[in-house]
């Protein structure tokens, strides 16, 4: 991608010496674009390391030291894009804006777009819309595609057969309390404004790669925004990291849904009737495409391209990133592809275009493609609990949260090495132990939630001056 910058030279007319002549080198194009999608309940947090670590790779893989990232403002959750123009990744913000006058019509987490970061539902604060979250609420993230153009959100109250459940009754999560969501039709909003991006630079700059990596339910996003493109402005790339994307049809989905939730044959068939769209796009990286490139040279000097050594081209690529302790992913509600990933006989269907890699503890990433344990093995053979700490959910007939795999189950890795790969030893403490994380009042976003919290539950305690015992409700 060529982009508007400084002049590099400026000439002028004399008449003294017609004959001076001046090399004027030509700055090496973008190395494509990349287009980062976050996930529900975000702004981006990862974006600001995710594009400092993509650019200092790319200054060593193509042999320059241009690319720099944009400076980030934390406050606003935003780039700052005159602090840099040679970045190739552009930062895709979407999210959750409720109508003005209907900031309380639902009890979920908003804020003002002001540096300091009001809460709509602060005490002595009168929000001044617009008002937004970033990713929307927890709660109205979806595993299949057709939630994402529902009328309807998260719904604390379902049926099962003729009773009636409180779903927050179950929840065991102190910190993510589940309260009725609005619709989730900005979710297909959010895809329709992605595939207008993509279709936006395919116009403007057609011979230019586009990678999209999307995180959590931001693959939702992504997966959405290829069913829209026509196959004409498929991106050349994709990255599906961490997805909720799940093929199994599950109790809990009819819980939510009824009859509109998706069966396990319409899941698989919507996922792979994508992958197909996607490839059909796909435009190959000819030779005499690749004798255009300008984006870098190789270690000995020579033009980069695809065909360098430890390089390839990913051109026509879906990528699947997973990690099996994800305690989001791996809920017995979800047991999506982002915690399990994809079975080999649909890595076999799509040779050449579905790729995956596993992220685990005491696992290397990046090595030679073959089979992995889904339960980790340690560096002496041994096996620790899958789950550092098992939590059940409340209510009558308590059930693990989290599904535990089979001890032997494998996956198949079919992604190729890397030139530097993550070590086993590197990840033998990936999956951080749920007690070592930060107390909730001390997450960044905890007074939004302090202000949505409702205290509902009654707690009995027995007081040194009373002969009985008391009930109180539950404070945070």
């Amino acid at each position: 991608m060529t982009t508007p910058a400084a002049p590099l030279a400026t000439s002028y007319a004399t008449p003294v010496d017609d004959k001076t002549c001046k090399d004027v080198l030509l700055q090496p194009d973008m190395p494509g674009i990349i287009i980062f999608v976050h996930g529900v309940n975000s702004e981006g947090e990862w974006y600001e390391a995710a594009e400092q670590h993509i650019l200092a790779g790319l200054n060593k893989r193509l042999g320059r030291n241009d690319l720099k990232p944009r400076e980030w403002d934390p406050r606003a959750a935003k780039p700052k894009p005159e602090t840099s123009d040679r970045s190739p990744i552009i930062h895709f913000f979407w999210g959750y804006r409720p109508k003005d006058g209907e900031e309380r019509r639902w009890r979920v987490p908003l804020r003002d777009s002001s540096k300091e970061r009001n809460s709509a539902w602060a005490k002595d604060y009168t929000p001044v819309p617009p008002l937004y979250w970033g990713g929307g609420p927890f709660q109205n993230g979806c595993n299949n595609l057709p939630l994402l153009w529902s009328p309807q959100g998260f719904r604390r109250d379902v049926w099962a057969a003729l009773i009636p459940i409180d779903v927050q009754k179950l929840n065991p999560e102190v910190d993510r309390q589940l309260h009725d969501a609005p619709p989730r039709t900005y979710y297909a909003h959010a895809a329709g404004r992605l595939a207008g991006l993509v279709r936006k630079i395919r116009g403007r700059f057609a011979a230019d790669t586009i990678t999209l990596i999307g995180h959590s339910q931001g693959t939702q996003i992504v997966l959405a925004a290829l069913a829209v493109l026509e196959s004409t402005n498929q991106p050349d790339c994709v990255m599906l990291m961490n997805s909720p994307y799940a093929f199994d049809a599950k109790i809990t989905d009819t819980f939510a849904q009824g009859d509109d939730a998706p069966t396990a044959d319409a899941r698989r068939k919507t996922f792979e009737n994508i992958v197909r769209h996607f490839d059909s796009g796909h435009r190959k990286l000819t030779r005499e495409l690749a004798t255009c490139l300008r984006v870098g040279k190789t270690a000995d000097g020579a033009p980069w391209t695809p065909s360098a050594p430890s390089e390839r081209d990913n051109t026509g690529r879906m990528y699947i990133y997973f990690n099996p302790h994800d305690r989001v992913m791996g809920s017995t509600a979800l047991q999506s592809i982002g915690w399990q990933g994809l079975p080999t006989q649909l890595l076999e269907t799509y040779t050449g275009t579905l790729y995956q890699r596993m992220l685990a503890r005491s696992t290397p990433c990046g090595t030679a493609p073959g089979e992995q344990y889904l339960w980790p093995r340690e560096p002496d053979g041994s096996l620790k609990p899958f789950w550092n700490l098992m939590k059940k959910t409340k209510g009558l007939i308590p059930m693990d949260l989290w599904v535990t795999p089979e001890v032997n189950q494998r996956v198949e890795i079919n992604a190729e090495a890397v030139p530097d790969p993550i070590t086993a030893k590197e990840l033998i403490e990936f999956d951080d132990p749920s007690e070592r994380a930060k107390p909730w009042v001390n997450d960044n976003d905890f007074s939004f939630f302090r202000d949505v919290y409702a205290r509902e539950e009654w707690i009995a305690e027995t007081s040194s001056y009373q002969e009985n015992s008391a009930r109180r409700l539950e404070t945070q």
